[in-house]
């Protein structure tokens, strides 16, 4: 667990490079109850993007936890998961009984924007500088304007029978304005 970033309200379990261990996250999800309760730290929201397959939906370690973070006045937002597009494969600690657990959708704005700049910068053959770059695959693409579920996102229902995920948003072609 990074100390320095717990102090400062938050609990950091994967390292730079993206490693970690599962016994890390549940460390690191304890230790976020211990200083609620303890109030050494007010922690009001964790997000768990992350997951790993249950076989005991609602009842894994990391899921009653989350259970045992709500009872501490946390609320706890987890990822659906990335396993989609097949039914029951919504992963711990979304399958907890407490957490709002969130899918991934595509929206056709966004889609759009993606499919032009592909279009423009790299064209039929994906490669830049071939002569066929051209605008106007937006639409030929995303000719829809529906909001989707991606076909990796994890989806219900739990193997209890439970509805997850609890809402979906955007989840994929996510653009932000650069400095």
């Amino acid at each position: 667990i990074d100390v320095d970033a717990v102090a400062e309200g938050a609990a950091k379990a994967f390292l730079k490079n993206g490693d970690t261990t599962w016994a890390k996250v549940l460390e690191a999800m304890d230790h976020v109850v211990d200083v609620k309760v303890a109030g050494t730290v007010d922690v009001d929201v964790v997000n768990l993007s992350l997951g790993k397959l249950a076989l005991f939906d609602g009842h894994e370690i990391s899921d009653l936890l989350v259970d045992e973070m709500r009872k501490a006045g946390i609320i706890v937002v987890s990822a659906s998961a990335n396993s989609g597009p097949l039914p029951s494969t919504t992963a711990t600690p979304g399958t907890s009984f407490s957490s709002i657990t969130a899918g991934a959708t595509e929206e056709a704005v966004s889609s759009r924007i993606f499919y032009e700049w592909y279009g423009l910068f790299l064209g039929a053959d994906g490669l830049p500088g071939t002569g066929d770059e051209n605008a106007g695959w937006g639409y030929v693409m995303r000719p829809t304007a529906e909001a989707r579920i991606v076909s990796f996102s994890s989806r219900g229902p739990t193997g209890d029978g439970r509805g997850k995920p609890d809402i979906s948003a955007l989840g994929i072609w996510n653009f932000v304005q650069g400095v």
